[in-house]
């Protein structure tokens, strides 16, 4: 596969995640909810983030997809 994405999850998850996506991926990418969750997956070598705000369904974070964006 070219590009694998996963949801955020807790740092060793998300660690582990990379480490075996790039087993099967050119590039990962995460969906993060806030900004913390960002620098923590790019810091860990994530090659691309997805926003997602709070008008989206599921897990969701206090700001919307626009607001998080421009904090990004």
């Amino acid at each position: 596969a070219d590009v694998l994405v996963f949801t955020f999850t807790s740092e060793p998850q998300l660690t582990e995640i990379l480490a075996r996506g790039r087993e099967l991926a050119r590039r990962i990418g995460i969906v993060v909810t806030s900004p913390s969750q960002a620098r923590l997956a790019a810091a860990l070598g994530c090659d691309c983030l997805v926003a997602k705000g709070r008008e989206a369904a599921g897990v969701v974070g206090r700001d919307s997809t626009l607001e998080l964006l421009t904090q990004l």
